[in-house]
């Protein structure tokens, strides 16, 4: 991969070629294979800088979009989510977010606001015949923490694949939200 800083504009761009190449076949016990990760933070009901109450985290959704359709991804109203719709080309982008949780009011030492970026990245297979689904998964249980990465968002090729090798395209995009020093 190569990846280019733009600071006028604050953004990062990548491009390139992503390959794996697997000793034996995907199958039970070996499970789906898991291409990329993007771990995020949202957090639910809860203290915000300006007394109030609500949600905050490093992310807002994730617009989602296939060969044949597309779909937004609320953390907190799917917390898992796995559509089985299969597609060789799938684009990901994540809408950062302000996240302005007030840790003093948990009990913790406080710690600044801050925008998060808003980031894409798109995978397109080059391997005919392997298509990826999108995967994901939001840990309720961790929805008050702001130290965790309670989301994770990652396509993956399902274990009944009959590949063992995956090459695919990737281009990646990373732009700061409004005010982001």
């Amino acid at each position: 991969m190569n990846f280019v800083y733009n600071q006028t504009e604050k953004k990062i761009n990548g491009n390139g070629n992503y390959s794996i190449s697997l000793i034996n076949f995907l199958n039970d016990t070996t499970g789906d294979l898991n291409l990329l990760k993007i771990a995020s933070n949202y957090l639910d009901d809860v203290p915000l800088l300006n007394n109030g109450i609500g949600d905050t985290g490093d992310m807002e959704k994730a617009d989602v979009i296939l060969n044949s359709s597309s779909f937004s991804w609320n953390p907190s109203e799917q917390p898992g989510y796995f559509p089985y719709d299969l597609t060789n080309n799938i684009s990901i982008d994540v809408l950062g977010k302000y996240n302005n949780v007030n840790t003093s009011a948990q009990g913790y030492a406080p710690i600044a606001a801050a925008y998060k970026p808003s980031l894409k990245v798109i995978l397109s297979s080059k391997v005919l015949g392997i298509p990826m689904i999108f995967g994901g998964i939001y840990d309720t249980t961790k929805s008050k923490d702001f130290w965790e990465d309670n989301v994770g968002i990652t396509p993956l090729i399902l274990k009944q694949s009959s590949g063992k090798n995956f090459i695919f395209d990737v281009r990646f995009e990373s732009i700061a939200l409004p005010g982001d020093s």
